[in-house]
């Protein structure tokens, strides 16, 4: 299914994306785990640091301006943790890519952006 985004909103929408994979994705690869575990652990560990990912990446983009992105730092971690639910299942493509030996996209996710 395809959405029609206008232009004024494409960079918060490039920003959601960037938020949940940088939440969930360098996680999962890191401890070899799908995507559920984020939601799973317990708020020490996992859950704990895609939420702190989740603000502070939420903040960095409130600062250079980006907006239509979630609206709050709270509704940027329900995202990401609705996400890691949805996807429970799911191999992160950054762990499929280290299972397979190849590069992953840490360099796309956390210096191009």
């Amino acid at each position: 299914r395809t959405k029609v985004v206008p232009h004024a909103e494409k960079d918060g929408m490039l920003w959601k994306k960037l938020i949940i994979n940088a939440s969930i994705n360098p996680l999962t690869a890191l401890f070899g785990v799908r995507n559920g575990c984020i939601v799973e652990d317990s708020p020490t560990g996992l859950n704990y640091i895609a939420t702190q990912v989740a603000i502070e990446s939420y903040r960095v983009a409130e600062a250079v301006g980006i907006k239509g992105m979630f609206g709050s730092e709270e509704a940027a971690v329900a995202s990401v943790l609705h996400v890691s639910e949805r996807t429970r299942n799911n191999t992160s493509s950054m762990l499929s890519d280290i299972q397979r030996g190849k590069r992953t996209e840490v360099y796309t996710i956390y210096v191009a952006a």
